[in-house]
């Protein structure tokens, strides 16, 4: 005879275990007007970290610039430095795909800091949430706009956002935008940015569906709790 605390366990067990771990692909592409773009993405070997490989794009010079998904968060950081005499703008786009969570509703949250900024430097920073699992998706069909910042070098040192969406039995993809501005120089000196973001990938909350059905296991385990003692 089959115990009969095993579907009451079995219940909650599957409530309890719902979440499943980020199983992605991340990306990094680097966009300045007059160049090529460039992209570089984790493989198999490291397939939650990447990193940008060169010292150079465009009209920049690449200190530092990586992002990962690992610790159920898109998280990105760079320092870029510049001595163009002209104004320029680069763009950075990162993205983690083949992210994977149950259907219900989550709480995004996109953290933005500044850690160092030359005189007249600016940057815009969004965080987007794609349930057809684009690269660097920014709009379209269910796209969410989940966070934005905007920094100089005499502003806020950190912004964070919440956003509340449903996204999705997946696979989705998150990726931050970072556009970023060099001013026209005035040395030679030339200027640097350094900054960061990280997505947290969603906490689960339970629909009312699965609250139910834990209520209905718990009730089960307490009836039958209560019978085991009287027997006893």
């Amino acid at each position: 005879m089959k115990n009969p605390l095993s579907l009451s366990t079995l219940a909650v067990a599957a409530i309890l275990v719902a979440s499943a771990s980020a199983n992605a692909t991340v990306y990094i592409r680097l966009t300045e007007a007059g160049y090529l773009a460039k992209e570089v993405h984790s493989t198999l070997a490291d397939p939650h970290n990447v990193s940008w490989p060169d010292i150079t794009f465009g009209t920049y010079r690449i200190v530092s610039l990586s992002a990962s998904d690992e610790f159920d968060a898109l998280s990105s950081l760079f320092n870029i430095g510049s001595t163009a005499k002209d104004a320029h703008t680069l763009t950075i786009s990162v993205s983690a795909t083949g992210i994977t969570d149950p259907d219900t509703l989550a709480e995004f949250a996109s953290g933005f800091t500044k850690n160092g900024f030359s005189a007249g430097w600016t940057l815009a920073a969004d965080t987007y949430l794609d349930p057809h699992d684009g690269k660097y998706t920014t709009s379209g069909a269910g796209v969410v706009h989940l966070g934005s910042a905007a920094f100089t070098s005499t502003g806020a040192l950190s912004d964070n956002d919440t956003f509340t969406t449903n996204p999705g039995p997946g696979p989705y993809s998150i990726t931050t935008i970072y556009t970023l501005s060099s001013p026209r120089l005035t040395s030679n000196k030339g200027g640097s940015l350094a900054a960061s973001a990280v997505v947290d990938d969603p906490p689960i909350l339970p629909e009312p569906g699965s609250l139910a059905l834990l209520g209905t296991a718990l009730a089960g385990l307490g009836i039958f709790a209560g019978r085991r003692r009287k027997a006893a």
